[in-house]
């Protein structure tokens, strides 16, 4: 095994966490022929791939220890900034779709409220942003590598997500071209007669 296995453990639960997510998708692909009974066990996956994303970041962060300096203090409040803003905008696009976003249900409508009006995955760029933020604080090669490697993964995730979606809901086409992943588009304006 090489060293940098060793080093780095957290990439073997990040592995498992990203199995977990794929395993979610297949899951929630077979129930379309086999039975909603199946969205339970996918549900189950997706915890499972979260906290095995969370697991591996805590890990990665505790790995080394790197203590703040005067001149990382500048660092250190954009990262809390940025976790803060991620935590809310997950947290927004959670209340959006309310009992629908924890329970395991196919969808029958795309939900087009704010904030997935301007953004197909708010709870993604919540995520992204804490996670950028946290690696910020903690700054470490392990939180950054741990950081970009999910972000990788998780990229690759919501890909196979979003083409599943696009097979089962059939205004989800349409809502996929015109609504962007994590950016919002700024609107044209309109003009006064």
């Amino acid at each position: 095994m090489p060293g940098f296995l060793l080093y780095y453990p957290f990439l073997f639960s990040l592995a498992a966490a990203a199995i977990a997510g794929a395993s979610a998708f297949l899951l929630r692909r077979a129930a379309l022929t086999l039975g909603r009974w199946l969205w339970w066990p996918s549900w189950a996956a997706s915890a499972g791939s979260t906290a095995g994303f969370a697991w591996s970041f805590t890990w990665a962060w505790g790995l080394e220890a790197n203590p703040v300096s005067g001149s990382q203090f500048l660092l250190v409040v954009i990262g809390w900034a940025a976790v803060l803003g991620g935590v809310a905008m997950g947290l927004w696009g959670l209340s959006a779709l309310g009992l629908r976003g924890l329970l395991p249900q196919p969808a029958d409508r795309l939900e087009t409220r704010p904030p997935y009006q301007h953004l197909r995955r708010p709870m993604a760029l919540g995520a992204i942003l804490a996670g950028l933020g946290a690696s910020l604080i903690v700054e470490t090669p392990a939180s950054w590598l741990c950081y970009l490697t999910w972000l990788g993964l998780a990229s690759l995730l919501q890909e196979l997500e979003e083409w599943e979606l696009r097979g089962r809901v059939p205004a989800a086409r349409a809502y996929h071209s015109r609504t962007p992943r994590y950016l919002p588009r700024r609107q044209p304006a309109t003009q006064i007669k």
